[in-house]
């Protein structure tokens, strides 16, 4: 999937509605609550938020971007959803979903505060 860099660049600016969305829900605050939380579904709002832009990374060919963001989700259940999310973007990102979908890394992952 090729995406242009001009789209890309747009989509993570002021204005465009998806990058207004996460820059609303995804605060520092909420980022905290949802890593501290132990429950799956903690931050329903946060958690649709944060799958979105990393998904919008993948997209746009920024996977370090992508893997902080899920390096973001609570610790308890970042291995089942990263196993989710490389299923969902399997077709069209085979390498990044086989790298999701191997063992974690969760304890060399860069901290990341948005």
């Amino acid at each position: 999937m090729d995406v242009t860099s001009q789209f890309c660049s747009k989509l993570f600016s002021p204005g465009s509605e998806d990058y207004d969305v996460w820059t609303r829900v995804l605060t520092p605050e909420n980022i905290n609550k949802l890593r501290s939380t132990s429950e799956i579904r903690g931050n329903q709002e946060a958690e649709t938020a944060l799958l979105s832009r990393a998904q919008q990374y993948v997209f746009c060919g920024q996977f370090d971007e992508a893997l902080n963001d899920l390096h973001l989700w609570p610790e308890a259940s970042r291995d089942e959803m990263k196993r989710n999310f490389a299923a969902s973007i399997k077709s069209y990102r085979p390498g990044f979903a086989a790298r999701l979908a191997g063992p974690s890394d969760s304890k060399t992952a860069p901290v990341v505060s948005r």
